[in-house]
């Protein structure tokens, strides 16, 4: 299973640092939705992680699946390779259960 925990732990930096808090409580107040201002932070902070080697890159607004209607707000690509959480049989082992 792939460690996103470095990605998430960014992302809470970002989010829920105080000064971030009291500016996000203003909202409601104002009757004002943050789901826009949420967005733009990501992109703001995905740039970053990027530019940082913290992550290979990123996507906004692209299709969940290839050629798809449905779409997604963001795609990361982790900069480390996503190892399989499947595990492998040794040649030797396959060609005994066979």
């Amino acid at each position: 299973m792939p460690d996103h925990t470095p990605l998430f732990a960014a992302i809470d930096r970002h989010f829920l640092a105080p000064e971030e808090l009291d500016r996000i409580r203003l909202f409601p107040r104002a009757g004002r939705n943050v789901e826009g201002r949420f967005r733009g932070e990501l992109v703001h902070l995905f740039d970053k992680l990027a530019k940082a080697g913290e992550i290979a890159g990123w996507r906004a607004d692209v299709p969940i699946t290839e050629g798809g209607r449905q779409r997604c707000d963001f795609r990361i690509n982790l900069a480390h390779p996503v190892a399989s959480a499947r595990p492998s049989i040794p040649q030797d082992e396959r060609e005994d259960r066979g």
